[in-house]
Order: structure tokens, then C-alpha cells, then sequence
């Protein structure tokens, strides 16, 4: 039993892939680093959630990134994951908006999904319309339409829990009543605590497919913010900037917008 980690699954009998994820305290840290409201809170966790399940479908070292564009009163909403499953993620937000108008402006937003290969490689993007506010949803839609994959998405942000479930795309012959029967099953399911043992919860709600579950891979909120990177950014800077703030301030601080860490930088260190 393993909280905080990624498990792979094949349908032996059905030609289904899938991944299922708990990662509460993982997505807790995020979350904590920032005072976000509920509706928000809802919406970032729920990306993150889903970043991850998708980031675990790649087999290259990178970044997978999905990030809300056009949100109106949610000015900012990141979700990040590696190949190694390091998450991270950030939301700005206007503080004068109610939950309501917040949760309007989600919904009729749409994500941008971007994926930066780590070594040389191509930069790919897509754009997914949020239908109905549901992120699970709108990521179906996205699979069917523009990769031709069936696929099934839950996601439960209070538990930090999430599976996807896809048809093989090589394969021929599809049992859509066993589909449409698998659908039922999630839309029915509520889960009251953290998932901690995958695979008794895969008996209790697939109970008649036979279901092989491959080794965990952990899951972590790690931010990869450093003095050097904040360094690098301060060179972006022209010099007549940095001498400007140094004579005002004395030094130059930078905070992390994603954990909040703050550097300091010297007149000195900055020479």
C-alpha cells in the first residue's frame, strides 16, 4: 500500500490502457504553497491531477504543461508534470471575483496543453474547449476528437485521486456496451478517503475484468527553482535595470512564483 504514486494498467481481456493516480499529499504541497479559493483550488487541483495522468503516458524526458487560456477573472492557471512525475503548478486569480464568477470564466475559458522535450525535439500544442466546466470532460473530447482514442477520465480533487482509461489504438473491435458499463461505474463512484491499495479498488469497481497492474512510480511536488535559474532570469535584466534597483533597495530579491521561495541577490554576487 503506497500513497503518492502512479500505477499503469492493462485490461487483459478488453485491449484497455490506464493509468490510476493518488497523490493527496503531493497535490496538498502544491496547493499550500498559495491561499487559493474554493473554486479555484478545485480547478487547479483538477488539472493537476489530470497533467499528471497524462505526463505518466510519455515516454521521452520533458515537461508536459496545461495551462488555462483566455480564464478572465482567473488570470493564471499552470499545471506542470515531468517524466519522472514531479508536479507543480500556480493560479492567479482576481481577488475582487465571487466563486461564482470565477467558475464562469473557468468554463468558458480553454486549456493549452504543451509538451517541451527536455533534449532537441519538436514543441507540440493542442487546444481543448472546457465544456460544461469539467475537466475530465473536456479531455475526453480532446482524445476522441484529435488523437481518435476512446477515453475515459476521473478525477476527484478532495482526494487527490484520478484514472484514465483508453482504448488501445491498434487494435480492432470495440465492446462499447462494456465502455458504456464502465462509464456508469465512475460516474457512481465517491470516494470518501484516499485510495491507498489500487488494486483492491480496481476489484470492487471492475470486479468481472481481469486487470494486470504494473509496478509504482512515485509521485512529487518538486519545484526546480534554484539561485542559478534566478540568476539567469536577473540576465534578462539590462544592466541600467539592475543598477537601478540596487540603489533603491540595496540588493535584489526574487520570489518563486510557484513555492514562493525567496533569493537574494548582493551588489556583489550580482557583479
Amino acid at each position: 500500500k503506497m500513497a503518492e504514486t502512479c500505477r499503469r494498467l492493462i485490461f487483459e481481456e478488453q485491449d484497455i490502457l490506464g493509468v490510476v493516480i493518488s497523490m493527496p499529499k503531493a497535490l496538498r504541497a502544491v496547493l499550500d504553497f498559495h491561499h487559493y479559493p474554493a473554486a479555484v483550488e478545485k480547478f487547479l487541483a483538477e488539472c493537476l491531477i489530470a497533467n499528471t495522468l497524462m505526463a505518466s503516458r510519455i515516454n521521452q524526458e520533458g515537461e508536459l504543461t496545461t495551462q488555462l487560456n483566455a480564464g478572465g477573472s482567473i488570470k493564471m492557471l499552470v499545471a506542470k508534470a515531468n517524466e519522472k512525475l514531479n508536479i507543480r503548478g500556480v493560479a492567479q486569480f482576481d481577488v475582487m471575483a465571487d466563486q461564482q464568477q470565477l467558475s464562469v470564466d473557468f468554463s468558458s475559458a480553454q486549456l493549452m496543453i504543451t509538451f517541451s522535450p527536455k533534449k532537441r525535439g519538436k514543441i507540440t500544442q493542442s487546444i481543448v474547449d472546457i465544456h460544461a466546466g469539467s475537466v475530465s470532460e473536456s479531455l475526453e473530447r480532446y482524445f476522441l476528437q484529435s488523437e481518435q482514442v476512446p477515453s475515459l477520465i476521473f478525477l476527484d480533487h478532495a482526494q487527490g485521486f484520478g484514472l484514465l482509461l483508453q482504448k488501445m489504438p491498434e487494435r480492432e473491435g470495440f465492446d462499447t456496451q462494456q465502455w458504456a458499463k464502465f462509464r456508469e461505474n465512475l460516474n457512481h463512484i465517491r470516494l470518501e478517503k484516499p485510495v491507498l491499495d489500487f488494486e483492491s479498488w480496481l476489484k470492487v469497481n471492475f470486479s468481472d475484468q481481469l486487470i494486470r497492474v504494473f509496478d509504482p512510480e512515485p509521485i512529487r511536488c518538486v519545484c526546480p527553482c534554484s539561485q542559478e535559474r534566478m540568476l539567469a532570469a536577473l540576465k534578462t535584466l539590462s544592466q541600467e535595470d539592475i543598477d537601478d534597483l540596487i540603489k533603491e533597495h540595496g540588493s535584489i530579491e526574487i520570489v518563486c512564483e510557484y513555492c514562493l521561495h525567496e533569493y537574494q541577490f548582493s551588489a556583489s554576487e550580482l557583479d
